[in-house]
């Protein structure tokens, strides 16, 4: 008989123990459908209730919550009847789920651990309170405009870069369209917490003086105050929920509600909503209503404007690729029902069509432009200069494991050279520092349309719309089996098998980067290579008609 199984459940998933891996990952796949409708039936109850939609249960987001997680691993358990398993968690609660499950196994071990990394969660909250009210007060004192900026306006909720060069990230509209349609737009924009505090009031002085409208402007502190006494109406929450396949996981819903790792994106949503209500009271008139449909704080926007603007039409634009990872950004019948997600959702290729509709088949969805991606289409001469770019993603674990077979790879070969891409918002100074790479590791902050102009490979996992972009360059990807879904990612939208190659383990991963150097050592890399025919599938061009749609 095969020995004991030490599970630790606080690992990410990629480094659970062969036997486990192969079950759970099957049931990471399979248990979405299921898992999305019981949110919906859990939410129910609190169908009018914004405190409810800001929380991180409704969000389905998994860098958020932890709830699908643990559905999965309960899953597991069932399949692994005679194995004599120690399980390790980080919850006291999803413990006591656990031992309530599967009293009657003997073999199974349970065990309680606190996370080894663990945040002060107050300290979170503090800090997002903060700097909530200095922006507040930075914008009522020195950047003040008019209600009367957004008549007959087309509002963009959206969320501005860091860069003080390129300030909007996600609605990088033509310099054509914006100058006729100036007039016409007005961005309302929300700001992630972050320790770069002047050139972030760089950043707002000068979008103050563009088409932006900062809800700062209309709300007041008594709205600051309701966002920031979310945390004192939790107590509503704590209530007897549906089961799901008989798991009574109650507490650890609470458990999560009260949790306070997020609390800013929580406010975000909160005030969004505020924001909606304030200005229809004000009677002012709207054209239309956009955002970035990432699908949690913007369920604020969605509500505030479905239920206080019923007679204008709402979008969400998702102008990102295909991340089924990210459960978040697909939206669910519940979530149309419940008027949490826009009437009419813009999708930036029309290969995104059909995954966008996997949890509600009837989702009105229409072909956008790729405005985040229009450099796809900018010709210009590429060569392979460079064999392996490995590109990072805003997901502190995922570039972990990247980083830990590309360390794998090069103690079995010391001709491998990589080049490795750093993330735009994560920081990742500290991860890099505690590394020792030699020369054969380059970090680069260079903006990927040209570092894929001259890459064979790229080297990449988990939710990044770099994946696709790195096809239309015709880069070949290589891809460590870390994240359930990386296949499922190609496999949804059909990409070629020739176009990617997927290892199960650091071993073959390895074994083939040496087999690739070998037989190109003695060759010249700087091969002409052309875009292929996926740009066009993957990436819908900028024209002057489909930009309408935002006007």
């Amino acid at each position: 008989m095969a020995g004991k199984i030490i599970w630790d459940t606080r690992k990410n998933c990629s480094e659970y123990p062969a036997e486990i891996k192969k079950i759970y990952f099957g049931k990471y796949l399979k248990l979405r459908k299921e898992y999305t409708k019981w949110i919906g039936n859990i939410s129910k109850p609190f169908a009018n209730d914004i405190d409810w939609w800001a929380s991180i249960p409704s969000s389905r987001n998994p860098n958020f919550s932890k709830i699908y997680d643990y559905l999965c691993i309960l899953e597991t358990l069932k399949h692994l009847k005679s194995r004599e398993l120690e399980i390790i968690t980080s919850s006291r609660f999803f413990l006591t789920v656990i031992r309530k499950s599967f009293k009657e196994r003997k073999n199974f071990i349970f065990i309680y651990k606190k996370e080894k990394i663990k945040k002060n969660n107050l300290i979170s909250y503090f800090k997002a309170i903060f700097f909530q009210i200095f922006i507040y007060l930075i914008i009522k004192f020195f950047f003040k405009k008019d209600l009367s900026f957004l008549k007959n306006k087309t509002l963009i909720n959206n969320y501005p870069n860091n860069d003080i060069n390129e300030p909007e990230r996600h609605f990088q509209f033509s310099k054509k369209f914006l100058k006729q349609n100036f007039h016409k737009i007005n961005f309302i924009p929300s700001f992630i917490p972050t320790k770069k505090i002047f050139n972030l009031i760089k950043i707002i002085n000068l979008i103050s003086k563009k088409n932006y409208f900062f809800k700062e402007n209309i709300l007041n502190f008594s709205d600051l105050f309701f966002a920031f006494f979310y945390v004192f109406r939790l107590k509503k929450f704590k209530a007897k929920y549906k089961n799901f396949n008989n798991y009574d996981l109650s507490s650890v819903i609470y458990d999560e509600i009260k949790n306070l790792k997020h609390y800013s994106a929580c406010m975000i949503g909160i005030l969004n909503y505020k924001f909606v209500k304030k200005i229809s009271q004000k009677e002012i008139k709207i054209k239309k209503a956009f955002c970035w449909l990432e699908n949690h704080e913007v369920k604020g926007w969605n509500l505030g404007f479905r239920n206080f603007y019923k007679n204008i039409k709402t979008y969400g634009y998702q102008g990102f690729t295909n991340l089924p990872q990210l459960m978040n950004t697909i939206p669910a019948k519940h979530e149309e029902k419940f008027k949490v997600i826009p009437e009419l959702v813009v999708v930036s290729a029309r290969a995104y069509i059909k995954p966008r509709k996997e949890f509600f088949s009837k989702l009105k969805i229409q072909v956008g432009p790729a405005l985040v991606y229009k450099k796809v289409f900018e010709n210009a001469k590429m060569k392979n200069t460079m064999m392996f770019l490995v590109i990072l993603t805003e997901v502190a674990h995922v570039n972990l494991n990247l980083i830990k077979w590309i360390q794998h790879s090069l103690k079995k070969n010391k001709n491998l050279y990589f080049t490795i891409k750093k993330p735009k918002i994560l920081n990742v100074d500290k991860l890099i520092n505690s590394l020792k790479f030699e020369n054969n590791v380059k970090f680069t902050d260079r903006i990927l349309t040209d570092l894929f102009k001259n890459t064979n490979y790229v080297i990449t996992s988990g939710p990044t719309g770099a994946t696709l972009e790195a096809l239309a360059y015709n880069c070949k990807l290589l891809i460590p089996f870390t994240d359930p879904y990386d296949k499922k990612c190609l496999d949804s939208i059909k990409i070629p098998k020739k176009n990617y190659e997927i290892f199960q383990d650091k071993k073959e991963f390895s074994t083939f980067l040496s087999l690739l150097i070998d037989r190109n050592i003695n060759k010249r890399q700087n091969k002409i290579k052309k875009f292929n025919n996926l740009r066009n599938f993957l990436f819908q061009k900028v024209s002057r008609t489909n930009e309408k749609i935002f006007i």
